[in-house]
């Protein structure tokens, strides 16, 4: 217990000071000071338990400190003590709620200490009884708390609900009622960690402002901390949402939304109109500029049919490996979102961005193989973009997908079958040399276009269809003129018309005739 004694005369102030009953109340500090203005200063630092204060005093009276120090605490005794019989000042001291008045010329020691001792007794009483009336009240208000939340969730025992009908009249209000949810603007929340202390903060601070603006129309609420979401339960009058809409702005700097619910006729019918209240506020998910009172919403269960085909057509360019024709789609596709009047439920657009995954996955299975890696890979698409907090970032995680996909896998994949393919063909032009064999010929056997054969053969191989044929034959010529045999002979051998056409193809390849190798 902290005794502040406020007396202008230093000898007055110690015997006071002495004979304090410190053997009868647990004192723990006695602090002073010589006048109302040095008093008022310490007790805006510390407020004591009992203050002792004379009325005369220089700089500002007792009666002028008590005035200013009962604004600061309504919890502190005070003592007037005066030589003075004046009764419009004894007035003025009830008036302000001095706990007791006493001459200073007259009333001894002993009656001061007991005084004293009194009102210490009578803080003790009332500490207790503020703890237990706060214990209480906290365990009233966790009840209450958990009868809100078994309601909204629907897991009401027969008990509580005849529980309810007893208490409607008093914990539930008048008919009709409402149901709100409030939530964080996703910019702002973006820029906070979502902790459990940072949502008990903002939902402490919105429970305040809420509690001030309603007093008479709410409930309750259950609050979801880790989603920064907040459930309301109100009664008639049923309040304009748009007040605690500027109220968050203005007095926490806070973007919150509300949705409201159609109102309902019973506390029991909560669950239902608070999910009504939930599936109005999902139109937040396609961002955009939104109100940030949802009162009703136009999302629709299913695909709206020209967003349907345009999953569609996107499903069958994955089926026949078209990847950089879905990408180059992409575009349109979002457009849509932009300018439709009927936008579907956000898990419709989320399954339609999966289907395209799984078919994506399933398209490249030939190569790549169903293995461990690739099924992780398609799994962690699937909850990014299940997982996603708005249409941007799910747009966004399927088009990575297929792109990365398009970029590491297909076109590798493809560029090695290219490589395959060519190596093929240059082994069957080695193992036919005698053979009479045209591009047509062989994109025919390898069931290719032979335009198609044509660029990919110089792609992957440094020279045209023809001009490989050419080396072919003139490195097997130089071979056979080695061995003796006759210019003529090689020539007739190896396809050409005449030996001209033959010599003359030969020292193009090699920079001389061929009858230079003759031995």
């Amino acid at each position: 217990m902290i005794i502040m004694v406020v007396e202008d005369d230093p000898l007055i102030r110690r015997g006071i000071k002495l004979k304090l009953p410190y053997e009868h109340i647990p004192i723990t500090s006695v602090m002073e000071a010589n006048d109302g203005l040095d008093a008022l200063k310490k007790f805006e630092h510390q407020p004591p338990d009992i203050v002792l204060v004379d009325y005369m005093m220089p700089r500002m009276n007792g009666l002028e400190f008590v005035k200013r120090a009962k604004a600061l605490s309504q919890e502190t005794e005070f003592v007037l003590l005066t030589c003075m019989q004046d009764y419009e000042m004894a007035k003025e001291a009830i008036s302000l709620g001095v706990s007791s008045l006493l001459n200073k010329s007259t009333v001894d020691m002993d009656f001061l200490t007991g005084v004293i001792v009194k009102l210490a007794k009578k803080q003790e009483q009332q500490k207790r009884q503020d703890a237990q009336f706060t214990q209480m009240s906290a365990l009233k208000l966790r009840q209450e708390e958990e009868l809100l939340r078994q309601l909204l969730d629907g897991h009401l025992s027969l008990e509580d609900h005849e529980r309810l009908k007893l208490e409607k009249r008093t914990f539930f209000g008048r008919s009709p009622y409402a149901a709100w949810v409030l939530a964080l603007e996703n910019e702002v929340a973006a820029e906070q960690p979502l902790t459990r202390a940072y949502g008990y903060r903002i939902g402490n601070d919105l429970n305040n402002l809420v509690k001030k603006l309603y007093p008479h129309s709410l409930i309750g609420w259950v609050a979801e901390e880790s989603k920064l979401r907040w459930r309301l339960l109100l009664s008639a009058p049923i309040p304009n949402p748009l007040d605690i809409v500027r109220a968050a702005m203005r007095e926490l700097n806070l973007r919150i939304f509300v949705s409201c619910s159609e109102t309902f006729p019973s506390p029991l019918q909560w669950t239902s109109y608070n999910n009504a209240a939930e599936q109005n506020m999902l139109v937040k998910w396609y961002g955009g500029d939104h109100p940030q009172v949802f009162t009703s919403s136009s999302l629709t269960v299913h695909l709206p049919n020209e967003l349907a085909e345009q999953f569609r057509t996107m499903k069958q360019n994955i089926q026949k490996l078209r990847f950089a024709a879905v990408l180059d789609s992409w575009p349109d596709f979002t457009a849509y979102f932009r300018t439709c009047t009927t936008l579907p439920y956000p898990h419709a657009v989320c399954k339609g961005l999966e289907e395209l995954i799984i078919f994506l996955y399933h398209a490249i299975e030939p190569f790549t193989g169903h293995s461990h890696v690739m099924r992780k890979a398609e799994q962690d698409a699937q909850t990014r973009i299940n997982q996603a907090g708005s249409l941007q970032e799910a747009l966004t995680a399927a088009y990575k997908e297929i792109q990365w996909v398009n970029d590491n896998i297909f076109l590798h994949q493809q560029a090695k079958q290219k490589k395959y393919l060519i190596e093929s063909i240059r082994q069957y032009l080695l193992d036919h040399p005698f053979d009479t064999v045209t591009l047509h010929d062989v994109a025919e056997r390898y069931h290719l276009n032979a335009s198609y054969l044509s660029r990919v053969f110089k792609e992957e191989a440094g020279e045209t269809f023809s001009g490989y044929i050419q080396q072919v034959k003139i490195e097997l010529a130089e071979n056979m003129l080695k061995n003796g045999q006759r210019v003529s002979k090689v020539a007739e051998t190896l396809g050409y018309l005449n030996i001209s056409s033959f010599t003359r193809m030969y020292k193009k390849v090699k920079g001389m005739p061929p009858s230079s190798l003759r031995t």
